[in-house]
């Protein structure tokens, strides 16, 4: 079994990486304030925990309810609030 690579694959993850890097030592040396960007590391360890926990179910149901919710008020949103009748309402016939 061969492996071929191909570059712009290579040169892909060689970004990925390099940016996680980055970030993970400009958060650790106060670059970037935790509190609103925290190391890679520490966002996996606290994942981590919430699975262990059993935690992460709470976080996962209140991110689907919102996403689930919004969606219907924000077309019932942009319909109704457009000023000229039907044009706010995207691929809707009404």
């Amino acid at each position: 079994m061969t492996i071929s690579f191909n570059i712009a694959s290579v040169r892909k993850f060689i970004t990925f990486s390099s940016l996680i890097i980055f970030w993970e030592i400009a958060s650790r040396i106060g670059w970037i304030n935790p509190f609103y960007m925290p190391a890679p590391t520490e966002v996996v360890k606290v994942i981590i925990e919430l699975f262990e926990g059993g935690e992460i179910w709470k976080h996962l149901s209140a991110t689907f309810f919102a996403a689930i919710v919004s969606r219907p008020s924000a077309r019932t949103r942009r319909r109704w609030s457009s000023p000229v009748p039907g044009a706010g309402g995207g691929s809707s016939r009404w």
